[in-house]
């Protein structure tokens, strides 16, 4: 099997670790343990060094580890550095999908680990947009708070102002499965 110190330099190593990178901040799972602070002020660093040590077993061998070892680490991991029980099934799948991207990128083919990068790019573009919509249609509602001090002041004005303020809505971000399809 293709190594990753082959003929196209270090493409295949920085494709991989783009693809990687891209991986793990799909999970769900992760991605949680991550924004919750889950392993501590240092649950970032945790999933930094899990990126790290996931790249440099997957690209320092002749070939890569099989998918139960993969999976094995990822379960582990979750669970002393996050204090995490995952019973989703999730672990498997992104083995699968880190298992199969190192196989592909040991023989140039860098569709997956590009697939990846597109998904998780896509994704953060369409949770920016949602933080962007939720804070445009919250808006500021000072109009309520001049309308409740219009309540108060007597000008001899009978006129109803009827309520103000900008609608507000509520938007919930939704998880993404690391599952794809080859």
């Amino acid at each position: 099997m293709a190594s990753f110190a082959s003929s196209d330099g270090n493409a295949s190593f920085y494709e991989f670790s783009a693809g990687v990178t891209a991986t793990l901040r799909r999970w769900t799972a992760l991605r949680a343990a991550v924004e919750g602070n889950w392993g501590g002020a240092n649950s970032k660093n945790i999933a930094d060094n899990m990126r790290t040590s996931i790249i440099q077993q997957l690209t320092t061998k002749s070939c890569p580890p099989d998918v139960s070892s993969i999976e094995d680490y990822l379960y582990i991991t979750m669970e002393e550095e996050f204090c995490c029980q995952l019973e989703d099934g999730s672990p498997k799948d992104v083995a699968n999908i880190l298992h199969e991207m190192a196989v592909k990128c040991r023989v140039q083919d860098y569709t997956l680990a590009r697939t990846m990068v597109t998904y998780a790019e896509k994704e953060r573009e369409q949770l920016e947009n949602k933080i962007n919509a939720k804070i445009i249609t919250e808006g500021d509602d000072d109009d309520d708070d001049m309308d409740d001090m219009d309540d108060g002041m007597d000008c001899g004005d009978d006129m109803d102002e009827g309520g103000g303020g900008a609608p507000t809505t509520t938007t919930t971000s939704t998880s993404t499965s690391t599952s794809t399809s080859t």
